[in-house]
């Protein structure tokens, strides 16, 4: 997909629960902070299948999942293409949008 085509996500006091996926603790304070500093409410998972655990739960609350690329239990590659086969076994609308991100140098 090219960027020209891509669609801008707009945070607004109604468009801010995240679902931050991290399994290392000082990057989830890290993110924690940044996030409550914009004044958003955010759901903790530790790792990608609680992340698809979340989600299923409360398909219709979040507005973004922020990711980490490499987890144990289930990475985000997989854990997005199973969030995404649920939305669609579940007629859901695939307005979610995803960022993945790496902590490795």
């Amino acid at each position: 997909m090219h960027l020209s085509s891509q669609k801008k996500v707009t945070f607004t006091p109604e468009r801010k629960h995240i679902l931050i996926v991290e399994d290392h603790e000082i990057n989830q304070a890290v993110i924690k902070g940044f996030l409550d500093n914009f004044g958003c409410t955010y759901d903790l998972a530790n790792n990608g299948h609680e992340a698809v655990q979340h989600y299923k739960e409360k398909p219709e609350s979040f507005d973004l999942i922020l990711m980490d690329c490499e987890m144990p239990v289930l990475d985000d590659y997989e854990a997005s293409k199973q969030i995404r086969l649920y939305e669609k076994e579940n007629n859901l609308e695939p307005n979610l949008h995803f960022c993945m991100y790496s902590t490795y140098f």
